[in-house]
């Protein structure tokens, strides 16, 4: 436990701070009623700062209050100053959930103790002079860094706000989303906002309504980029989101919570074994255009063990121009590799050959070296593949892309000896297709 020395080290604001060592020197001269009347402004001050840093990054109900504030200070208007001060504990707990409901019976307690030190008035004059001892006003201060004065202005209502606005918005980052939603919501909010946060990306991304598939797949990203943060967290509002909905689900909601959500245990474990046999029907019936529309290809094969084969039997059943949109978009990449690679095999002309190794080149991070090996079965059966005029360029960028793979260099060194001892020089009188410059740079590489 922290000392209150320490305790002061933590608060954020300089002005807080100072003020909370007014209240501490009072403390430790055994002025405890001015300690405790101290603690409160250093409370009532860190709030007001809070709500101008809010108001400042645009939200209006802050804004409002500071304008009310600021207005009632230069009329000099003591009475609404008083008001405002009276109501900024229920309004920083009721309306921006800067503290919880625990945190605000603490600071209530502090209040109450406040005003019976500064007012004796309020005391019927029968009654003893109101004391307050050492410990009260030790855990007065401790409540007030640990609730308040050690916070960050963390929002609640207006961050979830502040989400919907941000996945509609341009500026949303396509890459690192877990450390912008680090940065931006999860460092920044309660359990009880983050939970908020996430509760409307799972039903955005389920039930997207009026909104975008832009948006629903962005709240895809964001519960995938959330998982390292929060696990828990994300399982419980996967767990609640799903299981008040499991019993009213269409198919639109089961495919986009294959999509978004159907990685995750916890899916299957709040939809039942009902809605997972629906959900295999789905894939296993449903065109693929339909399963493209409603995403349910976002976040790769489900966790369920009865889904996975029919999850795989429908992506098998997308078309070259299907898989080749897909790749584009921010799915699981890995999951595209195999089909990608049996098309690369079974290219029927020089064209073709060409747009297809151009995918695997797109999926050359997500590739193990089985992965490397097939590329090498596919350059040496089909002269598609090995004679298509791009083939040189595109084969150099695959292996540079998965030299790094282990084992991959010695398959590819085996490819390229195995297509050497085949090529026959009268058939490519320029050497175009000899590859051996792809030979030289494996050895380049390797020293």
């Amino acid at each position: 436990m922290l000392s209150l020395d320490d305790l002061a080290e933590t608060i954020r604001s300089e002005n807080s701070r100072v003020q909370f060592l007014e209240a501490m020197r009072a403390y430790q001269a055994g002025a405890y009623r001015s300690a405790t009347i101290a603690l409160w402004i250093a409370v009532i001050q860190d709030f007001v700062e809070k709500l101008r840093t809010l108001a400042d990054e645009g939200d209006s109900n802050a804004k409002s209050v500071i304008d009310e504030l600021d207005a009632a200070r230069a009329a000099q208007n003591i009475p609404k100053l008083q008001a405002i001060e009276n109501s900024l504990l229920k309004r920083a707990h009721d309306e921006f959930e800067l503290i919880t409901h625990r945190e605000a019976e603490d600071l209530r307690r502090l209040y109450e103790d406040r005003n019976s030190c500064a007012h004796p008035t309020f005391q019927p004059d029968t009654d003893e002079p109101f004391q307050i001892t050492e410990e009260q006003v030790r855990a007065h201060a401790r409540a007030s860094v640990d609730s308040v004065l050690a916070q960050p202005p963390r929002v609640g209502r207006a961050l979830v706000d502040r989400f919907i606005a941000d996945v509609k918005s341009k500026s949303w980052p396509e890459d690192d989303v877990t450390e912008f939603l680090r940065l931006r919501y999860f460092d920044r909010a309660r359990a009880t906002a983050a939970r908020a946060v996430l509760t409307a990306a799972v039903k955005v991304a389920i039930r997207p309504g009026d909104e975008s598939n832009v948006t629903a797949g962005r709240c895809v990203a964001v519960i995938r980029g959330a998982l390292p943060i929060e696990p828990s967290l994300v399982n419980s509002v996967v767990r609640t989101v799903v299981g008040r909905w499991r019993d009213g689900l269409s198919d639109e909601d089961l495919a986009r919570c294959v999509g978004a959500i159907g990685t995750l245990r916890v899916t299957w474990d709040a939809l039942g074994e009902d809605n997972a046999s629906r959900a295999a029907t789905l894939l296993l019936d449903a065109e693929t255009d339909w399963l493209r529309e409603h995403r349910a290809f976002a976040s790769g094969v489900p966790q369920r063990p009865s889904l996975q084969a029919a999850y795989r039997a429908a992506v098998a059943r997308l078309d070259f121009a299907e898989l080749e949109q897909m790749t584009r978009r921010p799915y699981e990449a890995s999951q595209w590799v195999k089909p990608a690679l049996r098309f690369l095999a079974d290219a029927p002309n020089f064209r073709s050959a060409e747009a297809r190794l151009r995918i695997v080149v797109r999926l050359a991070s997500s590739m193990d070296l089985d992965d490397v090996r097939a590329v090498g079965s596919a350059l040496l059966a089909n002269q598609q593949v090995s004679r298509a005029a791009d083939t040189p360029q595109l084969l150099s960028r695959l292996i540079d892309e998965t030299i790094s793979t282990p084992g991959a260099r010695n398959a590819w060194r085996e490819t390229l000896d195995t297509y050497r001892e085949r090529y026959d020089p009268s058939e490519d009188p320029q050497g175009t297709y000899s590859y051996a410059g792809l030979m030289e740079l494996l050895e380049e590489e390797a020293a």
